[in-house]
């Protein structure tokens, strides 16, 4: 059985329409499935434990041509015998797959994606087609999941009682996470997804920024080796090359290393900030005096506050994850995924 987990409002509304050309598609093959349309990223994450919780047997037990029983809902449910989950298929975009990352951890289950949010930062990074039947096909047609490494994000430093929260692509801290809280509270994030241009939303959320945003001082460590910046703008800790629309943070990133790559921009006034930008679609910010680029397994980032001034905030995978201090490391082969 495929599980579907469908955010019918990412994209300003695509989702939907992804959904139905999807289903449509599912229905015409006669293929066995499960939709789960969840109203919050919570209780898609709780509904899809229970589906993993109450499979029989592993991912590749059934075949394609198993056939299905229709629920009262018109989606195609469980037949007789009910079958393995072959795997859980998101419709929506990063925040959605974000969400149920904590339920596929380390479950064996491979992950599927089939973009439908404003950014699409995490089916770019993995070369996922953003035309959805042809995702689909490929989703269906994969012969075997890429397994790929997770940057597992504790509440807490090493030894201390933590909580662990899995992100896929990427952990901001600080600009770019400034950026995202601003694109992610303003109006004209949905203007730009009806016009269909939802990564123009963050350009304007950058030149907002770069008004506002006060670089800090800050602490990065990577293995145990400490790096201090006096006017830090950003860190970000990555496991693939690119994010926030296509830039490529950080080039040499790989999701199967077991790594992390860091990028931290610094000690630069607000016109440099902007120019680094430009450099970041083709990965060549790395060679500026204002930019360094680190590798380890366990990477925190802490910020030196002032009286009066708040932590750094934190997104993962474009969703809020807190605020500084971050303690991150390299969680190798936690998830696979169909592509």
């Amino acid at each position: 059985m495929w599980v579907f987990a469908v955010n019918d409002k990412s994209g300003g509304g695509r989702g939907k329409k992804v959904w139905a050309l999807v289903e449509a598609e599912l229905q015409r093959r006669k293929l066995p499935y499960q939709a789960i349309l969840a109203r919050t990223p919570e209780e898609a994450c709780t509904e899809i434990r229970k589906q993993l919780a109450n499979y029989k047997g592993s991912s590749t037990d059934l075949a394609a041509d198993v056939p299905a029983t229709a629920n009262s809902n018109g989606s195609l449910g469980s037949p007789a015998v009910q079958p393995a989950v072959q795997a859980v298929i998101v419709i929506g975009g990063d925040g959605t797959i974000h969400s149920i990352l904590p339920a596929l951890y380390e479950s064996g289950v491979p992950l599927g994606i089939i973009p439908s949010g404003s950014g699409n930062d995490t089916a770019r990074a993995f070369e996922i087609p953003s035309e959805p039947i042809e995702a689909l096909n490929r989703i269906l047609s994969c012969e075997s999941a890429l397994p790929v490494d997770l940057i597992v994000l504790h509440s807490s430093a090493p030894g201390e009682p933590s909580t662990m929260r899995p992100v896929l692509t990427a952990l901001a801290v600080g600009f770019d996470a400034a950026i995202a809280a601003a694109v992610n509270r303003s109006a004209y994030k949905k203007l730009c997804n009806l016009l269909g241009a939802g990564s123009f939303a963050y350009v304007i959320g950058l030149f907002q920024m770069l008004m506002s945003y006060r670089p800090r001082p800050i602490i990065v460590t990577v293995d145990g080796k400490a790096h201090e910046f006096e006017r830090g703008w950003m860190a970000a800790v990555c496991s693939v090359p690119a994010y926030g629309g296509g830039l490529r943070i950080c080039p040499d990133a790989s999701p199967t290393d077991g790594l992390l790559d860091v990028c931290v921009i610094h000690t630069c006034t607000a016109l440099q900030m902007l120019r680094v930008f430009p450099t970041l679609l083709s990965g060549k910010h790395v060679h500026l005096p204002y930019v360094k680029m680190l590798r380890g397994k366990v990477v925190t980032v802490a910020d030196q506050q002032r009286t009066g001034e708040e932590p750094i905030g934190i997104y993962g995978d474009g969703e809020p994850a807190g605020a500084t201090p971050l303690y991150a490391e390299a969680a190798g082969n936690r998830i696979s995924l169909l592509r």
